[in-house]
């Protein structure tokens, strides 16, 4: 069973189309699937917009505490996920739903980790992203790569696919979007299998984005050379 985990903070505009059309691509692909939406301090009508389309395999959380954060979102829906694959998307269709089978196909070939990514070079997927927020994930990329010297193109795609079992091996601490580059580094430092698969960034589809790479940057960073840091000392100590 496939569980699709998607943060919203004031997407109501794009939740209302985004979900049934989830719906309709798994069901074509015959896919046992839930989805489990939360509903982050929303200010908007999110919530009328949620009940009005609550589906049978369709879960919501509303959190009200007053402190957004992605991190925080997918802890609490991994705390009521079934499925014993995870899929996380955003809520504002820049992961075209279209796309989902592409991530879920190496998972039934052995790989443990799919990450959609932007920056394979076989593919540009940036066409609809803006010229300072292409530069400024591309430079995070480089410094994982070069700092940990993991083989990836894309670590702050939110856009990804992983085994259930093997994400219960590590322990999510960041709160906000540096949950993002989290999940690839301590998937890949702890052995799992990996591929990537490409994908197009889209515009959102409505409202403004919720990612701010100048306040988040220092976050990405903490994560970044926490994981060098720990992985010094654990080479020290073999």
């Amino acid at each position: 069973m496939l569980s699709v985990i998607i943060p919203a903070h004031n997407e109501a505009g794009n939740l209302k189309p985004l979900l049934p059309k989830i719906h309709t691509v798994l069901n074509k692909q015959k896919i046992k699937h839930e989805i489990i939406v939360v509903n982050d301090n929303s200010t908007d009508n999110s919530s009328e917009i949620l009940a009005k389309l609550k589906t049978a395999n369709t879960k919501y959380i509303d959190r009200n505490d007053g402190e957004p954060g992605v991190g925080r979102n997918y802890r609490a829906a991994l705390k009521i996920a079934r499925g014993d694959t995870i899929l996380f998307m955003d809520a504002d269709f820049s992961h075209n739903p279209e796309e989902i089978p592409l991530l879920l196909k190496p998972i039934g070939q052995g790989i443990d980790f799919v990450q959609g990514s932007r920056y394979m070079k076989t593919h540009d997927g940036t066409i609809g992203m803006k010229i300072g927020r292409k530069f400024l994930s591309k430079a995070f990329n480089v410094l994982i790569k070069i700092m940990l010297g993991i083989s990836m193109s894309d670590y702050t795609s939110g856009f990804r696919v992983i085994r259930k079992i093997f994400l219960d091996k590590i322990k999510l601490e960041s709160d906000h979007f540096d949950v993002y580059v989290e999940i690839p580094i301590k998937l890949c430092l702890a052995g799992a299998k990996v591929c990537e698969v490409p994908f197009t960034y889209n515009p959102r589809l409505y409202g403004r984005s919720n990612l701010n790479y100048f306040k988040m940057g220092p976050k990405y960073l903490r994560v970044i050379f926490k994981q060098w840091f720990r992985r010094k000392i654990l080479r020290k100590k073999i």
